[in-house]
Order: structure tokens, then sequence, then C-alpha cells
């Protein structure tokens, strides 16, 4: 049988994620619900109440397309009567033009929250955004260089990004691929090899003669 506690800590984590949720899709008269009148937001780039918080969203999305998505993570809530406080791992996502060059933003962060339980609702007092890490990933991978970029910008692309333009085949890269093959290979690989070859006789053997190997 759940307890008060246990109660209350499911429904503060579907007051997390419905914020997630109704943020994501504009839907603000949902989102509403989710906190208490003199809530207050603080986001990586903004510190308001939730209305203006709202306002100044929706003022990114027409003036800029600003446009992004929450991924949550797990949380940790912890209730003591009626006031609560959570953390929740999440990654704030936005798909961005840099300079004519296509890129994901990924940004890492929790969100620290304060609840309270008013007339036997909760809702959300405070939210405090804390990043981690950030994250700047090209979408296509290409050779192309755009011409508005100089070469500082590649490099510095290059640099913090695990995703790398595909380099060039050139005779050089065929004359290095040659000298590898040609090249005696390594004493590890030589013991590698002859490991495996009497591997694969003991099997041979053992196959061939069953009752011969059951005597050994």
């Amino acid at each position: 049988m759940a307890t008060d506690t246990t109660t209350d800590i499911m429904q503060i984590r579907d007051l997390i994620e419905r914020w997630a949720a109704y943020r994501d899709a504009f839907l603000w008269d949902k989102f509403r619900k989710v906190w208490h009148p003199d809530g207050v937001m603080i986001a990586t780039w903004s510190q308001s109440t939730y209305e203006e918080f709202i306002e100044n969203t929706e003022r990114g999305k027409k003036e800029h397309g600003l446009w992004y998505m929450h991924i949550l993570g797990g949380s940790g809530i912890e209730v003591d009567g009626t006031r609560g406080i959570s953390m929740t791992k999440m990654i704030i996502t936005q798909r961005i033009n840099l300079d004519g060059v296509l890129c994901d933003m990924n940004n890492f962060a929790r969100h620290f929250d304060f609840w309270e339980k008013r007339e036997g609702r909760w809702g959300l007092v405070r939210r405090e955004t804390i990043c981690d890490k950030d994250m700047l990933v090209p979408v296509y991978r290409t050779r192309r260089r755009s011409s508005n970029w100089t070469k500082a910008s590649w490099k510095n692309i290059r640099r913090n990004t695990s995703t790398l333009p595909i380099a060039p085949y050139t005779t050089a890269t065929q004359s290095r691929r040659t000298s590898r093959a040609t090249a005696a290979p390594p004493p590890w690989r030589i013991c590698i090899n002859a490991a495996r070859t009497g591997w694969q006789e003991s099997l041979k053997t053992r196959t061939a003669k069953p009752h011969e190997a059951r005597r050994m």
C-alpha cells in the first residue's frame, strides 16, 4: 500500500513530465496549471515569472524561429509535509543554422525545483536550471567547406565535435595502405595467428575422431 509520501512523489513526477510536454508543444493553458500563481522560472536565458517566461518563449518563436525540445532523464524527489524539492536530469536540444552550417546544439542540464502543496494541490514555486555541458554537432558529414567560414572557424568546429569531415582520398592515402599491407606483422600478431591455427587444428582433430578425444 502506497504511503502519503509516495503518492506526493508520484504527483510531483507527473508535473515534471507535464512541464516538458506542455512547454515543447506550446500548450500554455495546460502549462500554467503546473505552477502556483507566484511561480518563478530561472532558465539559461531568462529570470522571470512563469507568465513572462511564456511571453519570451512565444516572442523568440515568432521573431527568431527558436524551438527547443526537452528530453527528461531521472528525477530525485524529496517531500517533507507540504513542501518538496526535486532534481531532474535532462537534455535541451535545438537545431540551428550556424554561419551556413546546420548543427544540433545539445545542452546537458539539470532542473532544481521547489514545490508546495496548497489547498490539496501540488504546484511549482521556483525552477532553476543548471547547465553541465554543451555540445555542438554538424548535422551532415561533408568535405565541402562553407564560403562564409574562415579556416579558424572550421578547425574550431572539428575540435569540439565528434563528427568530422570526410578526408579526401589521395595517392598518399593509397601508398600508406599499401605499405601497411606489405609490412611484416608485429610479434603480437604472429602469436595470435599461431594460437588461432593451433586451436583450429585441435578442433578439426576432435571433430574427426570424437572417440579418441574422449580417451584423451
